[in-house]
């Protein structure tokens, strides 16, 4: 349903922000650019690459297809993972067995686990820590070295996750002997990050910054802190209705409650009842050390999502299990009967909702795919590789970047914004011009320079930005537009069409 849109360049953050062709690249050639993205993500293309590797050279599988059984294979892990956690809760079989298929229709499980993302490998680690700690208060013991690879694995997926791990030797080991592990375990993701340089070059240390960082930092796209705390309590569970972000992609982030159908406000209103009663369950009993893991890992998420990211839901996998896990509390209250009735109710709603929601998204994800095919087409039919082109791209705060400003067009280079389609083999040239620096004299200075058409597919630029519109209706003529793309042709400096 999501291939091939999914794993497209064209579609890249459409879904919720999430980076699919850039993972399939750090999946499949080792000299992808896209590992420099080990600085967030420490180890995990050195942990998948060889899966998929062999699924695709010595099963004979398609690339895409290997990834997809990797894939597949973390998220049957997962669930397996998810119901011995909720058994070492001491939740009963059935209990167990309820809960974890609520888990796995709640909008986080629902809208990520066919995603090949970072997020499924990162939150499999936080399971690992969880029943390693449930593990220690059944059996009475966790020795220095599994506490030490546990922080380690945390901290390989998600930089964010080493939180569990730190939690994990700290708690089981206590003060002094859990700050050794928890040095020992970042020597060793060191020593791993070591021997994945070598075999993908562009990886990217883990303990350097990196200054676009900044730009997630109380990003005014992710709107209030209401937004961002509905996005964490809320939208993982059960997703609002779809909307469109500041570039076009899909979001939820500020999903408002006067627009909220009726049966997302009723279910929002059980799971918040269920989640209470969770709690209360957890105030009131359960392994005592698991209890401190499981909630100090919310909290840092919490404190997260409030403080980064622009699309909060794009994080839902690393929380919204853990807080389905809370509400599985609630079986070791009085009032485990009700509890069940409830998440066996919810789990029915969340099925309907989500998975008519997820076709939704689907359905809009392959059309934004269809219409980057036809802008493609239309380039390949109206340009020339000869022909100079302005690209009008979206905000680059938008996309987590940081441009300087621009005070001339400079020379013109390859265009690599362009929909990479077989249509539009051949490269195109000319200038890619972010939103903040569109303007009248921008253009005019590289219809001067010999620009001889102007593409955009954010649309929203040329509704919003009338000067720029006026500009292009006068000096240039649309050949070809749709609601989701335009091409004009520009005429020379002394105002003949080319």
């Amino acid at each position: 349903m999501l291939v091939p849109a999914l794993l497209h360049v064209s579609t890249f953050d459409y879904w919720f922000e999430s980076d699919a062709p850039a993972i399939l690249k750090q999946l499949t050639d080792r000299f992808a650019f896209d590992n420099k993205r080990a600085h967030r993500h420490p180890l995990f293309t050195l942990a998948l690459y060889p899966v998929v590797y062999a699924l695709d050279r010595l099963a004979g599988l398609d690339l895409v297809l290997a990834l997809g059984l990797t894939y597949a294979g973390l998220a049957a892990l997962w669930a397996a993972l998810f119901f011995v956690l909720l058994r070492l809760v001491g939740l009963r079989r059935v209990d167990s067995g309820i809960f974890t298929v609520l888990a796995l229709v709640s909008a986080s499980m629902v809208f990520w686990l066919p995603v090949p993302e970072t997020f499924t490998p990162a939150a499999l680690t936080l399971l690992v820590a969880l029943i390693a700690v449930g593990w220690r208060e059944r059996a009475g013991r966790l020795p220095w070295i599994a506490c030490t690879l546990i922080a380690a694995i945390t901290l390989s997926m998600t930089v964010t996750n080493a939180v569990a791990g730190v939690l994990v030797c700290l708690v089981v080991l206590g003060w002094t002997r859990g700050v050794t592990a928890i040095g020992a375990s970042l020597a060793l993701v060191a020593a791993g990050q070591f021997v994945e340089r070598l075999l993908f070059p562009y990886t990217v240390a883990f303990f350097l910054p990196v200054p676009q960082e900044g730009a997630y930092v109380f990003n005014p796209l992710a709107g209030s802190a209401g937004d961002r705390l509905a996005g964490f309590f809320l939208h993982g569970f059960l997703i609002p209705p779809l909307q469109q972000g500041y570039t076009g992609y899909l979001s939820v982030q500020r999903a408002g409650l006067a627009s909220m159908p009726a049966s997302v406000l009723i279910g929002w209103a059980l799971w918040l009842v269920l989640l209470g009663t969770g709690v209360l369950g957890l105030v009131r009993g359960g392994p005592v050390k698991l209890r401190v893991v499981l909630l100090g890992v919310l909290a840092t998420q919490l404190a997260f999502v409030l403080v980064f990211g622009q699309e909060t839901f794009v994080y839902a996998l690393q929380s919204g299990p853990l807080l389905v896990a809370v509400a599985a509390f609630g079986c070791l209250t009085p009032f485990r009967r009700a509890v069940l009735a409830g998440a066996v109710l919810l789990a029915a709603v969340a099925a309907m909702e989500n998975g008519r929601r997820f076709t939704e998204a689907a359905g809009l994800l392959t059309h934004r795919y269809e219409c980057a095919r036809a802008h493609a087409q239309a380039l390949s039919v109206l340009t020339t590789p000869a022909d100079l082109i302005v690209v009008g791209l979206p905000p680059a705060a938008a996309e987590g970047l940081i441009v300087p400003s621009v005070r001339s067009a400079g020379r013109p280079g390859t265009l690599s914004r362009l929909p990479p389609f077989p249509s539009l083999a051949d490269a195109r040239t000319g200038w890619e011009l972010h939103y903040e620096h569109w303007s009248t004299d921008m253009l005019d200075e590289m219809r001067r320079a010999g620009a001889r058409y102007f593409t955009s597919h954010y649309v929203y630029g040329m509704r919003s930005h009338e000067s720029v519109k006026h500009y292009l209706d006068t000096h240039g003529t649309l050949v070809e537009g749709t609601p989701d793309w335009v091409i004009y042709a520009l005429r020379s400096p002394d105002g003949a069409a080319r």
